[in-house]
């Protein structure tokens, strides 16, 4: 058979095999393109012994889930890329998920912060939070999240204490969740990983 035939000398020059696989080395080529447009608008305000921070933000993408990959054999013809990319106008995904492999991410966030310092006390209070909106296509992404924070902040003649507690979020990347290969899956309903934080500085 075919495969008996195999050697050390297929690594160099390739032969055709059962069903027309070949064993060699390949040049694989990677293409990625993603838009984006983004908005973040943040108002101040202060007064006496109060500050207040409030902001929006806007994000509007349309992302790609998975590299656009092209390979060939290196012992074939060189392949000119010159005047075209093989990647991004022959390329394909690993997978062909449903739907194709473009999304659309709406992203919000609406997030204030207030601090206020007590009459004749060397300490400062901060209170706040962030809301955060996903939504990946029509009915996809990770919905609503609150993260609040709390802050004192006591101020000495020769230190500053803080003790902090705050929660955020870490989102996972396009790439994360719909990217595959021989080793991975695509992930697409992979949720963000919930963060909390106490610290004493």
């Amino acid at each position: 058979s075919e495969v008996g035939k195999l050697s050390l000398l297929n690594l160099f020059e390739p032969n055709t095999l059962v069903n027309g696989t070949k064993d060699g080395w390949m040049n694989k080529f990677y293409y990625y393109k993603g838009e984006q447009f983004r908005t973040d608008t943040k108002l101040a305000y202060s007064k006496d012994r109060l500050s207040i921070l409030g902001g929006f933000e806007y994000r509007y993408s349309q992302l790609q889930g998975d590299y656009l990959t092209y390979s060939n054999y290196a012992t074939a013809t060189p392949v000119d890329q010159s005047q075209i990319a093989y990647a991004q106008e022959q390329g394909t995904t690993a997978t062909n998920e449903a739907g194709g492999n473009q999304y659309a991410t709406l992203d919000l966030g609406i997030y204030s912060q207030a601090t206020y310092q007590f009459p004749d006390s060397i300490f400062y209070a901060t209170a706040g939070g962030r809301f955060d909106y996903n939504r990946i296509n029509s009915n996809a992404g990770f919905g609503k999240v609150f993260s609040p924070k709390l802050a004192l902040v006591s101020s000495l003649k020769k230190m500053v204490l803080k003790l902090i507690y705050s929660q955020g979020i870490q989102n996972p990347s396009q790439s994360t969740k719909f990217s595959t290969s021989s080793t991975r899956v695509a992930n697409p309903t992979l949720q963000p990983e919930k963060i909390h934080d106490l610290e004493l500085v």
